[in-house]
């Protein structure tokens, strides 16, 4: 038989413990975690014995096992363990001392806040609005244009605090300037259009720890239209005509943290300009750098 010393020292706990899994800290609620605690063989052991106990010295796991490690869920919290050699006749030869470990909660991953966490962030950039089919025959692409934005987490408002799902949304205020130059059509007066576009967002985002996160955002406004005719001939602007025209659009964009505070977006969005009875589609191709406060 193994000396009585000699098990106490191959019972030398924890070679290894290790957690698996995602502690979603809703609320104050401790969930369990997967853990796994091993230790080193003793050939002549049948088995082994594992009793864990809580705070409150509380047995919380006593279950015998054949194999050098035991899986089990616990919640965080203080926990001291002992495990005991079990011999061929199913009887305890000998314990390891009491070892204490700590299996520690992990914190909420955040996502950048800005300096003052007051959940205000505004950006500027440029854009490339792609014009689609029916107009792309009339209309050439713009690089002609720019946007800026100011949004808002409504995760920073008291008002939404106790709907937690409303910390991954935020409004947004935007406005954009494009310029589209006419083409030479066959039997069609050659016209340029301008729009400032302005209007208000919904965004989701989503609150990862890495710094990068994706945003969807939809939202509407006022496309303020201005076409400018040129005569017959093409040899100068002859007339012009404003109007106010009702848009929505939709899109996905993704955010990357350069700092705290700084942070550059690139997406799509799918523009639909009302005017006159007809639908005025686009994509628009953007990239903006901005800072958060």
């Amino acid at each position: 038989m193994v000396k009585r010393d000699t098990k106490v020292l191959i019972l030398c706990l924890i070679i290894s413990l290790f957690c698996v899994g995602q502690l979603g800290a809703e609320d104050d609620k401790k969930e369990a975690k997967k853990l796994r605690i091993k230790w080193e063989r003793d050939e002549s052991a049948a088995g082994y014995k594992v009793q864990i106990r809580n705070s409150l010295d509380t047995l919380v796991l006593d279950k015998e096992v054949e194999s050098n490690y035991i899986d089990f869920m616990l919640s965080p919290g203080k926990y001291r363990i002992r495990v005991g050699v079990v011999n061929k006749f199913n009887k305890i030869d000998v314990w390891s001392d009491w070892r204490f470990f700590e299996i520690a909660r992990r914190a909420i991953s955040k996502p950048a806040s800005g300096a003052l966490n007051i959940g205000l962030k505004m950006g500027i950039g440029m854009c490339y609005f792609q014009m689609l089919p029916e107009f792309d025959s009339y209309y050439t692409n713009s690089y002609q244009s720019a946007t800026v934005m100011v949004g808002y987490s409504l995760a920073k408002m008291a008002l939404f605090t106790p709907l937690r799902f409303l910390r991954f949304t935020g409004l947004e205020l935007e406005s954009s300037y494009v310029k589209f130059e006419g083409r030479d059509v066959e039997n069609r007066i050659k016209a340029d259009n301008t729009h400032i576009i302005t209007g208000g967002n919904i965004y989701v985002r989503t609150m990862f720890s890495f710094p990068v996160n994706l945003i969807i955002r939809g939202g509407g406004g006022i496309a303020y239209t201005k076409f400018e005719y040129y005569d017959i001939d093409g040899s100068g602007k002859n007339a012009s005509l404003d109007s106010q025209d009702p848009f929505y659009k939709i899109g996905c964009a993704l955010e990357f943290n350069l700092t705290r505070s700084l942070f550059f977006e690139s997406g799509i969005d799918y523009y639909v300009i009302t005017y006159i009875g007809d639908q005025v589609k686009t994509l628009r191709y953007f990239g903006l750098i901005g800072m958060r406060l």
